[in-house]
């Protein structure tokens, strides 16, 4: 992730879902850890409209021709 961004995302487990928004008390930050190796796809540029709060479809996330 680091040629793309100083920040990785996190990557969550649907079981850590209550932890993460606070529904299963405080600590969610043992959660903000580097994902498995494989987890995250192979990445490619979107259009910028994925932006917009107001953009939907699944267009938005169809790669751009370079």
């Amino acid at each position: 992730m680091s040629a793309i961004h100083h920040r990785e995302p996190v990557v969550l487990e649907r079981a850590d879902w209550p932890l993460w928004l606070g529904e299963a008390g405080h600590g969610a930050a043992v959660l903000m850890r580097a994902c498995a190796e494989g987890v995250l796809a192979r990445p490619f540029r979107v259009g910028a409209a994925v932006n917009s709060n107001r953009a939907s479809g699944a267009e938005l996330v169809e790669p751009l021709a370079v």
